[in-house]
């Protein structure tokens, strides 16, 4: 006699563009797919499991290599709501350099979300004649990047979110354009063109959430920024 299925609830996910997916917490057998690719330390691994499971758990609605990287944790963080539970405990150390106090903290994670009335524009009109057509950054994006630390790095990153350049009439698109003549571009704009380049990703929604504490060693009232993907994987 075979063994009882068990059900699994079905839920519902608006994306930034108005998409609706279902969705299903990741079961155990995906849990171990995490819980493995974090035991190696290893950043493209972690990123792979990562879409393994949001694409199992999603039942492959969508492409997680085009979804902007704040619609991926946001999936993610639905996902360790619906799975794990929705309050995740961890330690935050002290902002004090003197202290090292671990004050012990709970987050509710329906609270942590990105602003939906605030996406960025992705026009960017950098002079009179010349209009820059952006994309939002993706996972794929960052998986071959070295280190945005480095200069190099960071140029690849921002040259690979450009769709395409408007000039003078003309639509110059990117699979048509040379890795050296984007460089060129890039490389040829004045210091505050180039600043409102970057504040196009500064400005990009983080599903984060800011906590109050009093720090257990110290006493000190602090306040912290919780962000970012490796915030939740736990």
């Amino acid at each position: 006699m075979a063994l009882p299925r068990l059900d699994t609830p079905q839920y519902e996910l608006t994306l930034y563009n108005g998409d609706n997916i279902k969705f299903r917490p990741f079961l155990v057998k995906e849990q171990k797919i995490l819980f493995m690719a974090m035991e190696e330390k290893n950043t493209k691994h972690t990123l792979n499991a990562l879409k393994q499971v949001i694409n199992n758990c999603t039942f492959d609605q969508i492409d997680i290599d085009k979804l902007p990287i704040f619609e991926v944790e946001n999936i993610f963080i639905r996902l360790r709501e619906k799975s794990v539970g929705e309050q995740i405990e961890f330690k935050i150390k002290c902002v004090d350099t003197e202290c090292d106090g671990l004050t012990p903290m709970s987050l509710d994670l329906g609270e942590v979300s990105y602003d939906r009335e605030n996406i960025p524009n992705t026009s960017l009109q950098i002079s009179e004649s010349v209009t820059l057509n952006m994309k939002f950054p993706t996972l794929k994006n960052i998986e071959s990047l070295t280190s945005l630390e480095k200069v190099e790095d960071n140029f690849t990153f921002i040259a690979s979110c450009i769709d395409s350049i408007e000039a003078d009439g003309n639509v110059y698109t990117m699979d048509t354009t040379s890795k050296e003549e984007l460089q060129a571009f890039l490389e040829s704009m004045t210091t505050s063109q180039f600043e409102t380049l970057k504040n196009f990703f500064t400005n990009l929604p983080k599903v984060s959430k800011e906590v109050s504490y009093t720090c257990s060693a110290c006493s000190k009232e602090q306040s912290r920024v919780i962000e970012g993907l490796q915030s939740f994987l736990v």
